[in-house]
């Protein structure tokens, strides 16, 4: 004979009370894993734009007319590492680049170095940018005798020469050399006055255009793929401190 068991026996409260907490305990360690993941080292570091100074800001001329109606702008790439959620996320991210550390640092040099590095390059090209802007101001028949002094402003690279340079140049000489407009500009400048190429030039486009910028100047060297990439403002690009100015000086306002 058989007979039809019942089954085990369920008591409906104990149940009912047990699967939302095992769901919540699988949420909380999804997320704790999910967590664990996106912060995982991945040996990369993600570029995205950084921000824009004001180039007056770290420049005082004794005597200037102060600033014009406009405005100079340096632009600036921001560097973080990337753990694997960053590196997947940076993969769709407007203006953001993935690079390796050994890409970004150069042979040898950990993270820390380069940054120590970078910091040097940058006090080197104050001095570069104060030298050219005294020397191209005395070449256009104006009196460099003033006391110009110039600051980082915890900015790290070489990049800033020619905005800098050209905020000097802007405060030593009478008038507003950006004819009002927001202008943006970077570049390596030597003491002599001529422009280098620069890094990072997708982020620093993309940075100058959410700032507002009309007319980006740049290294002859990066033209071409910064006028690719910019889709709201005017790339000109430049080989020297005194094109720069002789462009200014002629182009519409």
């Amino acid at each position: 004979m058989t007979i039809d068991s019942p089954g085990p026996v369920r008591h409906r409260g104990f149940y009912s009370l047990w699967c939302p907490a095992r769901r919540a305990a699988r949420l909380v360690l999804a997320i704790a894993l999910a967590l664990a993941l996106w912060r995982l080292p991945s040996g990369y570091y993600l570029l995205v734009p950084g921000e824009t100074r004001l180039s007056r800001n770290l420049v005082a001329v004794t005597g200037s007319d102060g600033p014009g109606r406009g405005r100079l702008l340096l632009v600036t790439v921001a560097a973080r590492p990337a753990g694997f959620g960053l590196y997947i996320l940076g993969r769709f991210l407007p203006g953001a680049e993935l690079v390796s550390e050994a890409d970004l640092t150069g042979p040898g040099l950990s993270y820390e170095e380069f940054q120590k590095q970078n910091q040097r390059m940058m006090a080197e090209s104050l001095v570069a940018a104060k030298k050219a802007a005294l020397l191209e101001a005395g070449r256009r028949g104006f009196n460099p005798a003033s006391a110009v002094s110039v600051q980082g402003g915890g900015i790290a690279g070489p990049s800033a020469g020619l905005p800098i340079a050209l905020e000097v140049i802007d405060q030593l000489t009478p008038g507003d050399l950006t004819g009002g407009r927001i202008i943006a500009a970077t570049g390596v400048l030597d003491p002599d006055g001529r422009v280098g190429r620069v890094g990072g030039m997708a982020q620093k486009v993309l940075a100058a255009e959410r700032a507002g910028a009309t007319l980006m100047l740049v290294p002859k060297g990066d033209e071409p793929a910064a006028r690719r990439l910019a889709h709201r403002l005017r790339v000109v690009g430049v080989e020297s401190l005194g094109a720069a100015l002789d462009y200014l000086g002629e182009s519409p306002r």
